[in-house]
């Protein structure tokens, strides 16, 4: 199960939520790209906006269709449930790249990938 979120005006994917059904837990990859980072380094994508905060700690890796590194997280869904039920726009960031996010037009997929990554 997947949940990408990217750029209404330009269909660009920024980022990319999965899961393995039933887990409760997710991999979260930025499509943004970053700076400073090599394939295989520890990074982590971080998620926050004035009400929450949440870290999904992984590495960087290549990204073969842009050519840049990208940063790949995991952690339990709960994470992003806390950002979620903010209802406020909020910022992905990994090193050296940031990008401000909507939440608007997210509940419906957001509540699709709860029921089927959400632990039984």
């Amino acid at each position: 199960m997947h949940l990408v979120l990217g750029e209404p005006a330009t269909g660009k994917r920024v980022l990319d939520i999965a899961c393995l059904p039933g887990s409760g837990t997710l991999t979260v990859r930025s499509l943004i790209g970053s700076n400073g980072l090599l394939p295989g380094e520890a990074a982590e994508v971080m998620l926050e906006n004035n009400r929450a905060r949440v870290a999904f700690p992984g590495k960087a890796v290549a990204n073969e269709e842009s050519g840049g590194i990208d940063v790949e997280g995991h952690g339990p869904l709960a994470g992003l449930a806390a950002i979620v039920k903010t209802n406020r726009p909020f910022v992905m960031a990994v090193k050296g790249a940031r990008f401000i996010m909507s939440q608007a037009g997210m509940a419906e997929p957001y509540a699709a990938l709860l029921a089927a990554c959400g632990k039984s």
